[in-house]
Order: structure tokens, then sequence, then C-alpha cells
């Protein structure tokens, strides 16, 4: 397991940092995932182009009883965070709003400013917060 991020910046082998900041599984792919890959392999599923996952959002959206399309259905969070329009986002959080067009407070004394304005009108709260695992009740 490799990410290398924070070795390769403090210049030390992987055996003396232990790097969290990617979701990576030590132990390795799992043999039974192995042989869905090898599986679907041997049938050449990956020759077919992915669909828009029209039938999956009917059926999420038979579940939360919701119409189809507000569902969205991605490749992960990220993939999701790039169709947001530009936000602020406060520190610290998920790293991958650095990838999307954000902003983030000015640092004044002990406190921090978050400015809304026309490029960026909206403020991002992730509750729970990631990394900090930090929550803000309802009430607030």
């Amino acid at each position: 397991m490799i990410h290398g991020g924070l070795q390769w910046i403090n210049g030390k082998p992987n055996t003396y940092i232990k790097d969290f900041s990617v979701n990576l599984n030590p132990l390795g792919v799992p043999n039974f995932i192995k042989e869905l890959l090898e599986d679907a392999i041997r049938k050449e599923v990956y020759r077919f182009y992915p669909d828009d996952y029209k039938y999956l959002k009917s059926v999420i959206a038979e579940v939360f009883d919701v119409n189809p399309s507000y569902v969205g259905v991605f490749n992960g969070s990220t993939q999701a965070l790039r169709l947001l329009d530009p936000m602020v986002v406060p520190e610290p959080n998920f790293s991958e709003y650095k990838r999307i067009d954000s902003y983030y407070a000015e640092e004044k004394k002990e406190e921090f400013i978050y400015r809304l304005d026309k490029r960026y009108p909206k403020i991002i709260a992730s509750n729970p917060n990631n990394p900090t695992g930090s929550c803000i009740p309802l009430s607030d």
C-alpha cells in the first residue's frame, strides 16, 4: 500500500509514516473481487458503454418516494462535487473541495471570515466534518 504524499514530503520510507490521507486497503484486493473481475473480463462486459443508470435511478426514486430527476448516481463523491456551483469552504474540510471551484476563509486574529459574494454565493457545511468528525447540532 503506497500513497506516498506524506512519505515523499518528509523524505521518509513508508515504514516510518502511516499515511491515512486516502482510503486504501492495506490487505490488498479480496480474492472474491479478483474472481469477479476475472469473470467480467472473460465475459467482456467492458465492451458495453455504461448507461445513464436510468433503471437504478428509478429504483432509488421509488424507494425514497422522490422524482427520478432528483436522483444522481456518481462514481464517488468527487464526481458529484464537480457538479456543484462555486462555494465557500470552511477549513479544515474534505480535501477534495480544494480540487473544485471553492474559496477558503481569511484568517483574522483568532477568527475566520467567510465572505459570500456573487462569485461564491454559497457555503458548504460538512456534517459531520471530515476530517475532524465534529457535528453541528440541528438546532444550530
